[in-house]
């Protein structure tokens, strides 16, 4: 049995099932011959042959309705189904898995799998539930998954619009010492959004809501080996980008904070694409109050930050383009070169972006036509 799993996880899945296959053959009333049996449900889990899996699943919970690997038997089983792309029977069996088994660790990892599957088809109120069942279990407080429970309740909530829930989540788990070290840095980039998000207070001053989600985007930026921090860094300069309006030296510090975005080699393409449009609209907020002599060459700087974005500049091998990020410059680019009175070379960026992007084709050929009827008069 021993060596049969050994073999399994080696990805030797067919000298795993010869071997396994043999033992109950030589020995099928062993006191361990269930055991193998749900082994050899493993190896076709491992060799991805998911139908197999299914039938010696459904066969081996018929058989060992008492054993005390059914809780696991019944996770493969609707594991198994999952990646078969059984979704209906998978979310059942997953459902009843764990309010048959409430106190088994492995019923904690179904809910979560039933939360993931709800986050995907935006169904947070189901999602939210199913990460309650986990954190309100007396059996499982305080372990890694009940934390993560946690985490994702919040997120539910503040994705379907019940901020108020979400933060009272989110601080009770800052609050919590038990909390993973791990978990905190995303804790605190989850309420920083949701700061952003919520409706500012009636009483409140005005901006205290970016000025709230600083705060929490700067403490997430502090663990600088999570994978938000680059993220919480971007985060804050759009905060300071907003809070500028205030006469603070908001333009100087969204500008530092989307240059370190820009420049951080862990910062992904979206990431870096979103930083150079920050950088392109800080140049241009701060022209806007600038001299002429100024302003002039301070547009020229915006402008090459977003047809960086347009024209490719900031991938890296291995990247491709994002599609919605160079939307987004083009269209900033193109609204600074018609605020120029550049419109044949608007119309050659809406020619192109109309190319290479089919989806807006329409949209861009109606602006292309436009900035072409504005040059010539």
């Amino acid at each position: 049995l021993l060596v049969g799993q050994a073999l399994a996880k080696a990805g030797e899945s067919v000298r795993a099932r010869a071997l396994l296959d043999r033992f109950l053959k030589s020995f099928p009333a062993a006191g361990v011959a269930a055991e193998v049996e749900l082994a050899l449900s493993a190896v076709e889990l491992r060799a991805r042959q998911w139908t197999n899996a299914l039938i010696s699943l459904d066969r081996w919970v018929t058989q060992h309705t008492n054993h005390v690997l059914l809780p696991q038997a019944e996770f493969d089983r609707a594991w198994a189904a999952a990646q078969a792309g059984l979704m209906t029977n998978a979310v059942s069996q997953f459902a009843a898995l764990s309010m048959r088994f409430p106190t088994n660790p492995i019923s904690q990892t179904a809910s979560l799998w039933l939360a993931g599957h709800y986050f995907s088809q935006g169904d947070y109120t189901r999602a939210e539930q199913a990460c309650v069942s986990v954190y309100t279990n007396a059996a499982w407080r305080g372990n890694t998954l009940w934390h993560q429970a946690r985490l994702w309740a919040a997120e539910a909530a503040r994705r379907r619009q019940s901020f108020g829930s979400a933060q009272e989540q989110l601080v009770e788990l800052l609050n919590d010492r038990t909390t993973p070290t791990n978990l905190v840095p995303s804790a605190y980039f989850a309420l920083g959004e949701t700061q952003l998000e919520q409706p500012p207070a009636s009483a409140a001053p005005p901006l205290a809501n970016f000025q709230q989600a600083l705060e929490a985007f700067t403490a997430a930026a502090q663990f600088t080996n999570s994978v938000v921090s680059v993220a919480a860094l971007g985060k804050m300069a759009d905060c300071h980008l907003q809070l500028a309006t205030r006469g603070t030296n908001g333009y100087a510090k969204a500008n530092e904070l989307y240059r370190r975005v820009l420049d951080s080699r862990r910062a992904d393409l979206a990431a870096r694409c979103k930083a150079s449009v920050g950088l392109g609209l800080v140049a241009e907020k701060v022209a806007a109050t600038s001299a002429p002599a100024v302003a002039g060459p301070l547009l020229v700087v915006a402008l090459n930050h977003y047809l960086d974005v347009v024209n490719g500049t900031l991938i890296r091998p291995g990247e491709q383009t994002d599609p919605w990020w160079v939307k987004e410059a083009g269209r900033e680019a193109g609204r600074l070169l018609e605020t120029s009175a550049r419109w044949v070379e608007a119309a050659a960026l809406y020619d192109r972006l109309a190319r290479e992007f089919p989806t807006f084709k329409t949209a861009w050929e109606l602006r292309a036509s436009e900035a072409r009827q504005r040059a010539a008069g």
